[in-house]
């Protein structure tokens, strides 16, 4: 069976409560003719449970029958096959990462439990207009060259497909620790029907690429993601976008967006993303909302305000917020458009005639931020003449050249081809923490190139470090910052029965210890594991036993319009 989720609560939902419940009254009740000898698979017992809601904590027992909650409340002295005893640490549903880039994880790394540490008991991937379906044509090689930009290369053994429905049938087949919802690509979209074509769609093109969306959504994606500072999302127009926002309006599905700008116009990047949710009346979710760059710091405010504005008419706009100061992204996006933008922008970068007007632009650009090479750092490139070049920033990297700062950036651009990523560290704390206390914005990790060079510390510890605030900077409530993590998730995709704690929901749970949570991961040495998640439950089973992964894969695709 192929577990699907969907935004109602449908008939099976409601047997399937009700099933759970009346077993639950006969085992406690030896009058309705139930023996007691008859077990739960597990009990969670003497927790402090917070449901994801936002609700106040309470002391109760968890009891899980097969794959769902079959009951909260005082089981002491019932039976169970399995039971823990969560006396001091907080339970909670499993936390649900609405952001990532964790399409190829399942067959790079299969059994890598950096998310399962932290947490995490699904993973939305697809996200920034670039994902692993469908891929149709030369797709694939674009794809593969996104990922090797960002230190990953694809192995040859990761199977092939078209469309999304066989490449979450691929996914099956090869196993998943998390659960898996997915997300088009507006890329994948765009190069499927008009290959590499810098300029807007035309009326023929846009309804083809809305077809292709709905075949998309008909196979189990729950939206489209689209990257409007990436080739070729920065091509879209207005109308092309629309239509297909009104195409995720057809089934309720959800519209993800890496808007056009972060930094200098970020307000007019709000606008334009939430003229397309008021146009389509499709909900929206803004990707790591921030605002980059220290001249750019105070227009949060005025941006938040336009996003409460909206939701004020109706709309359903939220975001989500990593919480480190650093962005990781290709690094070709801090130049101005019409660099990046360029047909042939390698023979330009390459051209000595133009570098003086060249280096004139890309520093107005990174002025108008109030950006400097210092706070860009190198994450991973692809030629070894360059390999010592990771873990460097910009200024480095000229003085060791001895360059002028952009002109080694343009050389480094130009010999790798564009296939350069970079931390920049452009975020004032204080923000993202303003960000992140919004009731509308949730924790996602935006991780990528999790078992690259040097992956960005979020990958491995979002959500130990997110807990870390909460408990050492009261940046939220606990109940809300778990809210963040799970309840608010699965609303804005959609999710009916997980992200909560409560009679017939899946039981994915996370049990904690608040006073022990964090994240050794640092921007030097990423790769460190989350500690103080003590258990982790995915669809009933145990995968996590005392800070330990145990080797069970129990994930499973969700699929917007499910198939039994």
């Amino acid at each position: 069976m192929r577990h699907g989720d969907t935004g109602d609560m449908g008939i099976k939902r409601i047997i399937s409560t009700v099933l759970l419940t009346t077993v639950t009254l006969m085992i406690l009740n030896p009058k309705c003719g139930y023996s007691q000898e008859k077990k739960f698979d597990l009990i969670i017992r003497n927790g402090t449970v917070y449901d994801g809601t936002g609700g106040e904590a309470r002391h109760a027992d968890l009891a899980i029958l097969g794959e769902r909650i079959a009951g909260i409340g005082d089981f002491s002295g019932v039976p169970a096959a399995k039971v823990i005893d969560a006396r001091g640490l907080v339970v909670a549903p499993g936390f649900i990462d609405i952001h990532t880039h964790s399409d190829f994880n399942p067959f790079l790394q299969p059994g890598s439990p950096h998310k399962l540490l932290q947490g995490v008991t699904t993973e939305v991937a697809g996200n920034c207009g670039m994902s692993a379906a469908p891929l149709i044509g030369d797709m694939r090689e674009k794809v593969f060259e996104v990922w090797q930009r960002e230190g990953v290369a694809i192995p040859e053994h990761v199977p092939t497909w078209d469309s999304v429905g066989e490449y979450l049938e691929a996914l099956e087949r090869a196993g998943l620790l998390t659960n898996f919802v997915f997300l088009v690509g507006h890329g994948n979209l765009r190069w499927s029907v008009m290959k590499d074509a810098s300029r807007k769609a035309s009326p023929e093109e846009s309804k083809e690429m809305e077809g292709l969306l709905r075949q998309s959504i008909a196979e189990g994606a729950f939206g489209l993601s689209l990257g409007l500072v990436y080739l070729p999302g920065t091509y879209a127009g207005k109308d092309e976008l629309i239509g297909l926002a009104k195409t995720l309006k057809e089934s309720d599905s959800l519209l993800t967006v890496h808007m056009r700008s972060e930094g200098r116009r970020l307000i007019e990047s709000v606008d334009e993303v939430l003229e397309i949710a008021e146009a389509s009346g499709t909900r929206l979710e803004i990707s790591h909302l921030k605002a980059a760059g220290f001249k750019n710091w105070q227009k949060i405010d005025p941006a938040l305000r336009r996003i409460e504005d909206a939701k004020q008419k109706g709309f359903e706009v939220f975001g989500d917020v990593y919480p480190y100061e650093a962005a990781f992204a290709e690094l070709g996006v801090i130049l101005p458009e019409e660099i990046y933008e360029a047909p042939d922008r390698v023979a330009l970068l390459k051209n000595p005639e133009k570098r003086s007007e060249l280096k004139r632009l890309t520093q107005k650009e990174l002025d108008e931020s109030g950006s400097i090479p210092e706070q860009f750092m190198i994450a991973a490139v692809k030629l070894s003449k360059h390999k010592s070049y990771e873990g460097k920033t910009l200024a480095e990297i000229a003085k060791m050249e001895g360059k002028d700062p952009l002109d080694a950036l343009f050389d480094l651009l130009a010999e790798e081809n564009f296939l350069v990523s970079a931390f920049s560290f452009s975020q004032d704390p204080a923000v993202v923490k303003h960000i992140a206390q919004k009731e509308y914005v949730s924790i996602g990790s935006d991780n990528m190139s999790d078992f690259g060079p040097k992956p960005h510390p979020r990958t491995y510890g979002t959500f130990p470090r997110f807990l870390q605030w909460v408990r050492d900077g009261k940046v939220v409530p606990l109940s809300d910052a778990i809210r963040k993590m799970t309840g608010l998730p699965a609303d804005v995709l959609g999710l009916s029965d997980r992200g909560r704690i409560r009679e017939g929901e899946y039981a994915d749970i996370v049990i904690f210890d608040l006073a022990k949570i964090e994240s050794p991961a640092t921007y030097e040495d990423p790769k460190e594991y989350a500690r103080g998640v003590e258990w982790v439950l995915v669809n009933g089973a145990v995968v996590v036993e005392q800070g330990k992964y145990n080797g069970r894969f129990a994930g499973q695709v969700l699929r917007k319009k499910g198939r039994e």
